[in-house]
């Protein structure tokens, strides 16, 4: 599958149904080289409910990025007929 970014303006990650979540996601901003961990969430502050961009360390942001993608999956592991360890 190939991987796509997509356009904040157009379409914000998907959260769970809670009242307080978050999911990681790639991001970058147009003209970025690299991309950056980022962390979507939904919180609670002062008795309202909000969308926020956190960094990868769960700090707030105002570098709102211009695209996100999900975060690819881990290799799997498997152990070769030698026992050692190989990845997909």
């Amino acid at each position: 599958m190939k991987d796509s970014w997509i356009s904040v303006r157009e379409r914000r990650p998907s959260l769970p149904d809670a009242p307080v979540c978050n999911i990681f996601v790639l991001a970058c901003n147009e003209g970025d080289k690299k991309s950056r961990p980022m962390v979507y969430a939904r919180q609670v502050r002062k008795g309202r409910t909000e969308e926020v961009w956190l960094t990868a360390r769960a700090e707030a942001t105002y570098n709102i990025p211009d695209y996100w993608q999900p975060m690819p999956k881990p290799p799997k592991r498997y152990k070769t007929e030698t026992g050692s360890d190989t990845y997909d």
